[in-house]
């Protein structure tokens, strides 16, 4: 399972980076470039964020709980908040650039980012009353929705990527 999830954090690192140049690729103006790199540099932090963490599970003293610990918490906060980002941008990319990001991928992403925002609240007022059980099932909804809104960006990038370009939107059942 632990190297599993190593994979995993390596995954994650590289879909950052592809986002990031995705973005960037797609930029108007030096403003879109700063939001793409933005982006970038929050999931790539995250992902490292959660390295940390899976890395620290291996320990069975009380330092590496608590680096587990912060390395889970900059995981879900840097994560999210780059997803928040991306799916603001892919909204005005789909606006900049219609058929480059799909209606579908793009009410996905805004509909996962909602439900991450409901998860968030419930862990903080949860936290503030005093409710401990609410972190575990939390965290598992939380991975969930994260993994989904990485799978939205292939219904962006499906066909559409070679050689550090992109093709148009699919015409005809055609690439």
């Amino acid at each position: 399972f632990r190297i599993g999830m190593i994979v995993v954090c390596a995954i994650f690192l590289c879909v950052w980076k592809l986002a990031g140049d995705w973005f960037l690729l797609h930029a108007s103006s030096q403003r879109d470039q700063q939001r793409g790199q933005r982006i970038m540099r929050l999931g790539l932090v995250g992902s490292l964020g959660l390295l940390v963490s899976e890395m620290m599970l291996q320990g069975s003293e009380e330092s590496a709980w608590i680096l587990h610990s912060a390395g889970a918490a900059v995981y879900f906060l840097a994560a999210y908040l780059a997803q928040l980002l991306a799916t603001i941008e892919s909204g005005r990319l789909a606006r900049r650039k219609p058929g480059i990001v799909s209606q579908r991928s793009l009410s996905l992403k805004r509909w996962i980012i909602a439900a991450e925002t409901v998860v968030l609240l419930a862990v903080i007022f949860g936290r503030l009353l005093g409710v401990r059980e609410i972190g575990r099932p939390a965290q598992w909804l939380g991975s969930y929705l994260m993994l989904a809104y990485y799978l939205s960006f292939a219904l962006d990038w499906r066909g559409r990527l070679s050689a550090g370009r992109t093709r148009g939107p699919r015409r005809h059942g055609r690439a």
